[in-house]
């Protein structure tokens, strides 16, 4: 039922204490219904829509989906949801998906995902690709910033020598009189010319 389920379930990231927990939610009524966590740790309660469900383990609400509670039978029926640990998860998708080389010494590939739920697949896919070349001009953008700072702070460096250099020059210049050799240049021609 990807993108057609007729509720959503949020959660509480900080009040997580249990791993990989399995929830069954039956409908009694259209706008409750009962809660029960699978496993080891149990918990059986009834709820409404957007009511905080707080316990020692987890916190969520239910809410309905604007688009799909009008047009899904969903009263008396029971649905079951996973709340995946990040580690199964990455795991799970990590089996899941393949890359493969066009052509050999190329910088093209092939990504392929075995999914039972096609639209869910393709959803995955097309984040990933948009994921990775996000990444991917990001790194390239800061290459290039750290490169443009490299070469400014390595101009600033050698303008410094170098008006290190001319000073030095000058100072040289000054205390043995020696003139510009442009300058006596022009005197040698101007010599000749006479």
């Amino acid at each position: 039922i990807y993108k057609n389920s007729p509720f959503k379930v949020v959660l509480d990231t900080t009040n997580l204490k249990i791993k990989d927990a399995e929830f069954n939610v039956k409908f009694v009524s259209k706008d409750e219904f009962e809660l029960s966590l699978l496993g080891d740790k149990n918990y059986k309660a009834k709820h409404k829509f957007f009511e905080p469900i707080k316990t020692p383990f987890f916190s969520l609400s239910v809410l309905p989906v604007e688009g799909n509670i009008e047009r899904i039978p969903y009263f008396e029926r029971e649905y079951r949801f996973k709340v995946n640990s990040m580690h199964s998860l990455v795991m799970q998708y990590k089996n899941k998906i393949s890359f493969d080389r066009v052509k050999s010494g190329s910088n093209i590939i092939e990504v392929s995902i075995v999914e039972n739920n096609v639209l869910k697949g393709i959803d995955f896919l097309n984040k990933l690709a948009i994921t990775s070349m996000n990444y991917t001009l990001d790194k390239k953008n800061q290459i290039a910033v750290n490169t443009i700072a490299f070469i400014e702070k390595e101009l600033l460096g050698v303008s410094d020598s170098l008006s290190a250099a001319e000073r030095v020059m000058q100072d040289f210049r000054s205390r043995n009189e020696v003139m510009d050799v442009s300058m006596q240049g022009q005197m040698i021609i101007k010599q000749s010319q006479d």
